[in-house]
């Protein structure tokens, strides 16, 4: 792991990778709050530990 996001979140998705595939065998889902209406996601392959993309962003009405 070792692009800027994941340097940003290291510690989410350094925990992530503890936990068992989600999918494919290999990726593991990783989640987190980013705000009052914010959520992030993304998946981590559990063989390089290189994150796929962040997906998220604000989930409420302005």
């Amino acid at each position: 792991m070792n692009d800027a996001d994941a340097r940003l979140f290291r510690t989410r998705l350094s925990e992530g990778l503890k936990q068992k595939p989600d999918y494919a065998g290999e990726y593991v889902a990783v989640g987190w709050g980013c705000c009052a209406m914010c959520f992030s996601l993304t998946l981590i392959s559990k063989r390089t530990g290189k994150i796929l993309k962040v997906f998220g962003g604000e989930t409420g009405e302005n």
